[in-house]
């Protein structure tokens, strides 16, 4: 989306704010735990390891064993 350029830049920003707001029911305790867990700077440290390793292969790997 932010490479296409059929579309203008108001339209790529109302794709990115409805893409990254939460709507208030989707809005829990767990998702509020999982979320204080991720801004943990030791588990942002392990998340950004993991995507960066190619985090593509695994979850391949993962589905081909289902």
């Amino acid at each position: 989306m932010a490479y296409d350029a059929a579309k203008s830049a108001p339209e790529k920003i109302k794709v990115f704010v409805s893409l990254t707001l939460v709507p208030d029911k989707d809005i829990t305790v767990e998702n509020s735990v999982l979320q204080e867990a991720v801004n943990l700077e030791e588990n942002r440290y392990m998340l950004d390891r993991f995507y960066h390793s190619g985090w593509d292969i695994h979850i391949i790997g993962l589905l081909k064993r289902l």
